[in-house]
Order: C-alpha cells, then sequence, then structure tokens
C-alpha cells in the first residue's frame, strides 16, 4: 500500500534535489539557441527553486508540530437545560 508521509514522519521531496534540478535547467537555458528555450528553462528554474523553499518551509512546519505537546481537553461541565 501507500505509505503517506504523516506515517514516515517527513514530507516527501528533497529540496537539495530540487536545487540540483535547478541548477541543471539554468546550464540548459545558458547553453538554449532560442529565447523561448532559454525563457522555459528560467521558468523552470524558478519553479524548482520555489518548490526547494516550499519544502524547506513545510519541512519546518512538521517538526515544529512534532515538538508541540497535545493538551488534554479543558473539563467544562455541560450547561443545564432550561425546560
Amino acid at each position: 500500500g501507500y505509505v503517506t508521509y504523516e506515517e514516515e514522519g517527513h514530507m516527501p521531496g528533497d529540496p537539495n534535489e530540487c536545487r540540483e534540478h535547478a541548477d541543471y535547467c539554468r546550464r540548459l537555458a545558458k547553453s538554449a539557441t532560442s529565447a523561448s528555450g532559454r525563457h522555459t528553462f528560467l521558468d523552470l528554474v524558478d519553479t524548482w527553486e520555489r518548490l526547494a523553499r516550499e519544502l524547506e518551509n513545510a519541512q519546518a512546519f512538521l517538526r515544529a508540530m512534532k515538538e508541540i505537546e497535545p493538551r488534554k481537553p479543558l473539563d467544562v461541565p455541560e450547561r443545564s437545560r432550561a425546560s
């Protein structure tokens, strides 16, 4: 079956791998022979770098959530209903 990121304890994806893809697209943009090809690869650079940042933010959020201890619900008596 499928394993969710909650079961694994981390977000799927690696920010470093995303940055490697961005670097590769940057190299392809430099060697592109057309302006439209260069533009496409530079757009991909932006997309990979944004994904890397989003993964880092999500991973930081998950780490912070793990550190928070759940509170017990407050023991609030039910109000008696007036008839």
